[in-house]
């Protein structure tokens, strides 16, 4: 640097591990880049979909630089109206680069300033005002990640000549996708089904965004997945979309981590959900929701060591994420490690202490390693929450039967048969709380239900442990060779 002196172009960094089970060093190698939210120079509220927007179709780009971890949108959106210091960040999340801008829409027309700062010294690298059409604003979310790369002396995928043509809408598509992106972030079923409604505007708009088919197949894939929707009715509508989004962009990865999301929960095609998911995480390096799946495809394979790595990857790309801390949790409970998996589980609720998914998964935990006390306190505030919802019964199933009390497990499962006479109950928590009881028939009933329903946690079928004993049953043998299960046994760690 002219008259100043040197600066290394690699950030030079001790590598860590992470998190209990295991996992590579390798990502804690790579500098990292977050992207904080871009602010709504509007003010107005009905315009913070596009602040919103651009945060997220910004990481979406940059998360398609290799050699550099692009931190996801849940993290980064962790950040919004927040205020925390360089030091914070490279402490809490161990970042490099932050990006950081605002945006401003008046007349059709927005004003986007973006910035690069090194986090490390809290030097401004490189800034720059951009002025442009509201209908430009995708191919301008690619303008800024070209040039953060190039600062950063990294370099990021061309745009492919199938998703050019996506780089503008009309205005009306625009917003909806825009509002739609938001939407799907939120992640609950009523949020999802309105973003369902904007999406199909934008089709009826522009037939050929692979963008907007692509984000149409991930609705109808979580809608499925989370039990929202019955998944004979959702499944064939993602594949449907997912399709029509890899016709028009084979290179589009959100569209490729879907189909092989759904080949895995709803095909139990291991080999081609690892080729799909293999193939996005080469188009974009930063994708932590393949790396979740790709830890479950591991996970179900009894490959608990690949498992784990891939878990400690999506958690560097997304460290704040509830989601995916509880999915450590649970793929750490699978595995056995109990005590790993509650301590998992305690820093998840760091997180945030009202999940109360994380909290049943704690107590069972908790339960598993003989720590009887503290299970039960969990239960009770979950119970103190929810008043005893199938949720907690089928978690008070598993905690009684781990502490050796069959009665009380038994009784947790004629509670839920009361809550299933007065509304639906799905079939695979039934199964695994009978399992817990005792009640061996009954819980391969409920797992033949759970087949008819295409539950996508039938997957996990042969690697959970309250299944242990059941699977020496032909019942469930045949099951497992039904569903083209990998054979049972001992997990390979």
């Amino acid at each position: 640097m002219p008259r100043k002196g040197y600066r290394l172009l690699k950030p030079v960094e001790q590598p860590e591990r992470t998190g209990g089970g295991g996992g590579s060093t390798e990502g804690t190698q790579l500098p990292a880049l977050l992207v904080l939210p871009f602010q709504n120079l509007s003010g107005l509220a009905n315009q913070e979909y596009l602040a919103d927007g651009m945060t997220e179709l910004l990481i979406a780009r940059l998360a398609a630089i290799h050699g550099l971890r692009v931190l996801s949108r849940t993290t980064a959106m962790s950040f919004k109206d927040r205020r925390v210091s360089m030091s914070e960040l490279v402490r809490e999340i161990r970042v490099t680069w932050i990006v950081e801008g605002s945006i401003l829409l008046a007349d059709e027309h927005i004003q986007v300033v973006a910035q690069l700062i090194d986090a490390r010294c809290d030097a401004h690298v490189w800034a720059q005002e951009y002025r442009r059409a509201f209908v430009d604003l995708l191919g301008l979310q690619n303008d800024i990640s070209t040039r953060v790369a190039t600062e950063i002396r990294l370099k990021i995928a061309p745009v492919s000549k199938a998703e050019a043509p996506q780089q503008r809408m009309t205005a009306a598509a625009l917003r909806s996708f825009l509002t739609a992106r938001q939407l799907i972030s939120r992640r609950t079923p009523a949020d999802l089904r309105e973003a369902l409604q904007q999406l199909n505007k934008v089709t009826e708009l522009e037939r050929d965004s692979a963008l907007a088919w692509g984000s149409l197949g991930e609705i109808h894939l979580l809608l499925a997945h989370y039990g929202a929707a019955p998944p004979p009715q959702e499944v064939p509508e993602a594949r449907a979309c997912v399709s029509r989004a890899l016709a028009l962009d084979p290179t589009l990865a959100i569209a490729l981590g879907c189909r092989g999301t759904l080949a895995l929960f709803f095909d139990r095609d291991l080999e081609a959900a690892e080729a799909d998911l293999r193939r996005a995480l080469e188009l974009q390096p930063s994708y932590s929701l393949a790396m979740l799946a790709m830890a479950n495809v591991c996970a179900v394979r009894g490959e608990f060591a690949e498992a784990n790595e891939w878990m400690q990857q999506a958690l560097l790309i997304d460290p704040l994420d509830i989601g995916i801390n509880m999915n450590a949790g649970d793929h750490l409970i699978l595995q056995r490690h109990y005590d790993e998996a509650a301590r998992q589980l305690v820093h998840t609720l760091e997180l945030r202490e009202t999940h109360l998914p994380s909290r049943l998964r704690l107590a069972l935990a908790l339960a598993l390693g003989g720590e009887h006390a503290k299970a039960a306190r969990q239960l009770e505030i979950v119970k103190s929450a929810t008043g005893g919802d199938a949720q907690y019964w089928e978690y008070a199933a598993l905690t009684s039967a781990a502490q050796g009390r069959p009665e009380e497990a038994r009784s947790c499962v004629a509670e839920l048969d009361a809550l299933a006479r007065e509304g639906f109950v799905a079939p695979w928590p039934r199964a695994r709380a009978c399992a817990a009881a005792g009640e061996v028939k009954r819980a391969l009933d409920f797992l033949e239900q759970a087949a008819a329903e295409q539950s996508s946690s039938l997957i996990f079928l042969g690697v959970t442990p309250v299944f242990d004993r059941l699977r020496t049953d032909p019942r469930a043998q045949a099951l497992i060779e039904r569903l083209r299960l990998p054979a049972a046994g001992s997990p390979r760690r």
